[in-house]
């Protein structure tokens, strides 16, 4: 080879690596830049949400969730949810902490896709109790059929937190904390609970002290029992005997009475109210 075809040869490979490492550096450039987007939605979108719940505006929140929420859920299933954490907490504040892209983010058994996780700070007001109590909330980001960023909400955990703000909203109505004080709604509240998940025994707990609040025994009684046929926690079943023990008071069976106290003092010796009925009873 002449030498002027080596420098020839010299140059084309010069050049060959120049052109490569600039393209290698566009597309490094690329991703960066579509990295940067991704999250730059993400956050945006995030913001949406809060901005939006904080003006009550659910019909655009809605509009913001992944279509597998929306039709995973249903619309009235992510109305009512929306509505009941305003009744159970307010926002104070809130900081997005983190944002994550995630590849390969397994959604079920089967099925994979890429994701965006926005990890958020959160301070609420709980309204039941009024403590103010901060929290990590972390939120999935999924593209939809036409590329754009939504928030998917797993359908199982709005059920499940659905089922349990059930709880707190009959709990404000049967105590007065937070709501007018009505029996008849926070029994309401707590049967949409269960018909939620069914698997909520310390539910039935709840109803039958509601019911024994409202002097409807027989209701009391067989909410109880029912606690006391699943239950497994000696603490919460010798508190049911005891509602059961007073139900049966109240109606004038002293000999089902009795019984019940005995069985509250049996899982709990030490408990005054069962000790005190029972003596109650006794010297009758």
């Amino acid at each position: 080879m002449k030498w002027g075809d080596i420098l020839k040869f010299k140059r084309w490979v010069f050049i060959s690596l120049v052109v490569g490492v600039g393209i290698a550096t566009l597309f490094s450039g690329f991703t960066i830049y579509n990295e940067y987007e991704a999250r730059s939605a993400a956050r945006q979108m995030v913001l949406r949400y809060y901005e939006d719940f904080q003006a009550g505006d659910d019909e655009s929140i809605y509009e913001l969730l992944h279509p597998e929420s929306r039709e995973g859920l249903g619309k009235e299933n992510i109305m009512t949810w929306l509505e009941q954490l305003r009744e159970t907490m307010e926002i104070e504040s809130f900081e997005i902490k983190d944002i994550q892209l995630k590849n390969n983010l397994r959604m079920g058994e089967n099925s994979v896709a890429d994701g965006i996780s926005v990890q958020v700070s959160e301070t609420n007001r709980d309204l039941y109790t009024t403590e103010v109590l901060s929290s990590e909330i972390q939120y999935l980001l999924l593209r939809n059929v036409q590329g754009e960023y939504r928030i998917y909400f797993d359908q199982r955990r709005v059920l499940s937190s659905m089922a349990k703000n059930h709880i707190i909203i009959g709990a404000m109505y049967i105590d007065g904390f937070g709501k007018d004080k009505d029996l008849t709604q926070g029994i309401e509240h707590l049967y949409k609970a269960l018909e939620i998940d069914p698997t909520l025994i310390e539910v039935h707990y709840s109803l039958g002290a509601a019911y024994l609040a409202k002097r409807e025994w027989e209701p009391a009684i067989v909410e109880e029992e029912t606690y006391l046929t699943n239950s497994q926690d000696d603490e919460g079943r010798g508190e049911a005997y005891n509602i059961i023990g007073l139900a049966y008071q109240e109606t004038g069976d002293r000999a089902k009475a009795r019984e019940a106290f005995e069985q509250a003092i049996q899982l709990n010796p030490e408990s005054p109210f069962a000790l005190d009925h029972l003596n109650e009873l006794n010297n009758e």
